[in-house]
C-alpha cells in the first residue's frame, strides 16, 4: 500500500529537508509510523527516479513561491491561470490541467454539490478550480497523504482567500475516511473527486460505499484513467449495476499524450 502512494508524492525531499532524516532507520516505531515512514522513504527514492531521468515535472513549493510572486492574492480565477501558465512555459505538475480540469467543471455543475470530497490534493489546484462553482453554504473537504503537499497547498489555498470553503485533511485515506464524518459533520458526500494513488482508486470507491459516505445519485469523477491508467477501478465501475459510468477522452495534463476522466453516478 505504501508503494502505492509514490506516484503522486515527494515528502520532505522536495521541501528541501536532509535526506538522512527519511532514511535513518527508526529503533521502534508504531505500525502507524512505521507506514508513515516508509510512505517517506518511498517518495524520496521516486522522486530521484524523477531527477534522474531528467523530466521536467516540478517540485510543489515551487508552484508556491511562483504563486505567492505572480498571482493576486484572494484572486482564485487569477492563482488557477498563473499555475496553468507556469505548468505550459517552466515546469509541469501533476494538477488535473486546464483541459480535463474543464470537464471536471462540468460535471461538479450539473451535480452542484452541497458537500464535495476530494481525495488527493497536491497544491491545491483542483480544489480551487472546484471551489469557484460551490454553492453558498458548500464545502471540499480534500485528503492528502503527504504532509509536505498538505502544507503547500494550505499556502495556496489561502492565498487565493479559499481557506474556509476548502478544508485540507491531512492522513493516509484508509485512516482518515472512517472518522471523517464524524470529525467534518458530513453525512454523505454528493460529489468526489479521485485523484491520488490509482493504485488506490477502487479500494478506496468501496471504502466510501461500505462507510455510506456516498448516497443514491452522487457523482464520482476519476483523473488519469488512461494515464497512468486504473483499469482495476475501471472495470469495476463500468461492469457495476450500482454505477452509470461515462467516459471523457482527454490529454494528460499540460502534455499531449492521451488520458482520460471517467464520471460515474452511484446508483445503489
Amino acid at each position: 500500500e505504501t508503494r502505492a502512494f509514490f506516484s503522486h508524492c515527494c515528502g520532505g525531499f522536495c521541501a528541501g529537508k536532509p535526506l538522512l532524516s527519511y532514511t535513518a532507520v527508526p529503533r521502534c516505531l508504531s505500525l502507524h509510523k512505521w507506514r508513515l515512514y516508509l510512505f517517506r522513504l518511498a517518495v524520496v527514492v521516486d522522486h530521484i527516479r524523477i531527477m534522474a531521468k531528467g523530466t521536467d515535472l516540478t517540485f510543489p513549493y515551487h508552484i508556491v513561491d511562483h504563486v505567492v510572486k505572480t498571482a493576486k492574492r484572494g484572486d482564485v480565477s487569477s492563482v488557477i491561470d498563473v499555475i496553468d501558465q507556469y505548468c505550459y512555459s517552466v515546469e509541469k505538475a501533476m494538477n488535473v490541467g486546464d483541459v480535463k480540469g474543464a470537464i471536471l467543471d462540468k460535471c461538479f455543475l450539473e451535480a452542484s454539490p452541497q458537500n464535495v470530497l476530494e481525495l488527493g490534493c497536491y497544491c491545491g489546484y483542483s480544489s480551487l478550480r472546484m471551489s469557484r462553482l460551490l454553492k453558498e453554504d458548500a464545502k471540499i473537504f480534500t485528503i492528502e497523504a503527504n504532509p509536505d503537499y498538505a502544507k503547500f497547498a494550505q499556502q495556496i489555498i489561502t492565498f487565493a482567500g479559499m481557506e474556509k470553503r476548502i478544508q485540507i485533511l491531512q492522513g493516509l485515506s484508509d485512516e482518515v475516511l472512517p472518522t471523517i464524518a464524524e470529525k467534518c459533520g458530513v453525512q454523505t458526500f454528493d460529489f468526489v473527486f479521485i485523484d491520488h494513488a490509482k493504485e488506490l482508486y477502487k479500494r478506496d470507491l468501496i471504502m466510501l460505499e461500505n462507510l455510506g459516505l456516498i448516497r443514491h445519485g452522487t457523482t464520482i469523477v476519476a483523473d488519469n484513467v488512461i494515464y497512468p491508467g486504473c483499469p482495476d477501478y475501471l472495470k469495476y465501475v463500468r461492469n457495476n449495476p450500482k454505477y452509470k459510468s461515462a467516459n471523457y477522452l482527454s490529454k494528460l495534463e499540460y502534455t499531449d499524450r492521451e488520458d482520460a476522466i471517467e464520471k460515474s453516478i452511484y446508483l445503489p
